[in-house]
């Protein structure tokens, strides 16, 4: 048996816009590696039924619920409660580690 070791940056640089990479799975939640970059275009409004913990790794990003913004830089994280409709503004650009669950 050996400790894996993952570059979770080396690996964002690979990643597609947008798209989640399921870095591990478990019976009450998941952790994801998503890449942002600006578009010209919003990125769609989601709504989850589990609690989001957000973890900026690098880059600037914002999120908007209900009229407010909280914007993220390296290092920082929030929470997003369960079913509270969210969304990327359409300037983020960094690398997210977002796990979903308690």
């Amino acid at each position: 048996m050996k400790i894996d070791k993952i570059d979770l940056r080396k690996l964002g640089a690979t990643l597609a816009v947008d798209s989640d990479h399921a870095l591990t799975t478990a019976p009450r939640g998941a952790v994801v590696l998503i890449r942002l970059a600006p578009q010209d275009n919003a990125y769609p409004e989601e709504r989850h039924e589990a609690r989001e913990n957000i973890v900026c790794l690098e880059g600037r990003l914002a999120l908007v619920a209900d009229g407010e913004r909280v914007d993220l830089s390296q290092g920082e994280c929030c929470r997003v409660p369960v079913g509270l409709a969210h969304r990327w503004s359409s300037e983020s650009n960094g690398l997210v580690l977002v796990h979903f669950g308690e």
